[in-house]
């Protein structure tokens, strides 16, 4: 419980403008590739990562998004796979309900977890979205990792670079989280006389 406690306060650290989903159960923590699907914010988030770009595209929204979901499925690049989501709620914040629809659409397809970018604190409509994408990152518990607002020097678009290390200390912090619980389930498992064949 007290590791937990430390990572949620870690998150909170690395990401200064807080609502980041802690570390804790996330099931894309393990996932040793990550597919990058959504708006502009993905395609520099891509880019950044050295990621394919195929799968996003400047001004796109969320229902645009969804097609980018499916052919990234029909092309088996959902299955197993860390999905880096920008939603495209920033090009239409009215459509946060469809925002819920794609990622079920994700879990459906097999994607091992979701890490789901937040949007811009320095313009008032989208800041607005980030407690919307929190909640709604909670209705998938373990399986949506909401990674926080941003700060955004255009109003709208991260520093990537900066993102990018958020989203891997995140990723990271889950994967040690749930890598020490299993140790510790697995040590208070032990019956006393496996302990007492181990002395």
């Amino acid at each position: 419980q007290k590791a937990k406690q430390q990572h949620e306060k870690n998150a909170t650290q690395v990401n200064g403008t807080g609502g980041a989903t802690p570390p804790g159960e996330y099931t894309g923590a393990a996932a040793q590739k990550s597919t990058v699907i959504g708006d502009s914010i993905a395609q520099g988030m891509a880019e950044a990562m050295g990621a394919s770009k195929k799968y996003s595209k400047q001004g796109a929204d969320v229902g645009e998004v969804r097609q980018f979901a499916e052919m990234a499925a029909a092309e088996g690049q959902i299955g197993g796979k860390n999905i880096v989501l920008s939603s495209g709620i920033s090009n239409d914040t009215s459509q946060m309900a469809k925002v819920k629809e794609l990622i079920s659409y994700l879990k459906g397809q097999g994607a091992a977890g979701v890490q789901l970018m937040g949007t811009s604190v320095d313009r008032q409509d989208l800041s607005k979205m980030n407690p919307q994408l929190a909640a709604l990152a909670k209705e998938f518990p373990g399986f949506v990792q909401f990674t926080g607002g941003f700060n955004a020097s255009d109003k709208i678009h991260p520093n990537y670079a900066n993102q990018v290390k958020v989203l891997q200390k995140m990723k990271r912090d889950a994967l040690r989280l749930q890598q020490s619980l299993r140790l510790n389930s697995s040590t208070q498992q032990v019956t006393p006389q496996q302990a007492a064949a181990n002395i």
